[in-house]
């Protein structure tokens, strides 16, 4: 899927993409059971937490 989403036109426009800030994460964002979740938090803690941001 994410292969097909680069194919669009429209994806080398989006900031994140521009800003190399695109994060590939497991299927475990479509679940909503209590691993999942702990599994998403786990994610954000990698990709987000205290890494520093840059507003636009």
């Amino acid at each position: 899927m994410l292969n097909k989403l680069k194919q669009s036109p429209l994806w080398s426009q989006l900031k994140v993409v521009q800003k190399n800030k695109v994060y590939v994460v497991g299927g475990h964002w479509h679940n909503q059971d209590i691993f999942a979740i702990n599994a998403i938090l786990d994610d954000l803690e990698k990709y987000f937490v205290n890494t520093p941001q840059t507003y636009d």
